[in-house]
């Protein structure tokens, strides 16, 4: 997988959020447009179909902007691509990762996925969160990568 925003390696690993994830927070924007439409139907008021538009591209905007994320695992680092219009890259070293935690509630264990929160040394992002992640064995493989990183750079953790 050969991607610019990668530097001098390859990723070993690509993974992107599901489809069914993103299609989740379009629906109540859905709703609220076929309620306003409903209105401006039977009221006749711009407003009420004005409204109805600015719900349906906000649905929109939300379902790409949770589909244009990109989640790239090297041998050095985790990089992050967000953003519809623009795009934000975040480049998170894997030694500095302290804990990986993986958060599936109910609907979406029924659904085949995960969220996975890393908790960082990092200053710029400690709190970084995989969203709607297909159920797979990629914390164990980015745990992997953490020691190994760690290991091949003789980094060590203290703990207070």
């Amino acid at each position: 997988m050969q991607n610019p925003l990668v530097p001098g390696n390859d990723a070993e690993l690509q993974v992107k959020p599901e489809r069914i994830y993103a299609a989740l927070f379009v629906i109540p924007h859905f709703g609220i447009a076929v309620i306003f439409t409903l209105w401006a139907i039977r009221y006749t008021s711009v407003f009420f179909l004005m409204a109805s538009l600015f719900f349906l591209l906000a649905g929109f905007y939300k379902y790409f902007l949770v589909l244009s994320a990109s989640y790239y695992l090297t041998g050095q680092q985790l990089i992050i691509e967000k953003g519809v219009f623009t795009r934000k890259v975040n480049y998170l070293e894997l030694y500095r990762i302290k804990d990986i935690l993986v958060n599936q509630p109910l609907w979406m264990k029924a659904l085949g996925l995960m969220n996975i929160t890393l908790l960082s040394f990092d200053t710029a992002e400690s709190l970084l969160i995989l969203k709607g992640i297909r159920i797979s064995s990629l914390p164990q493989t980015i745990r992997n990568h953490v020691q190994e990183c760690r290991r091949r750079n003789k980094v060590l953790t203290v703990d207070n």
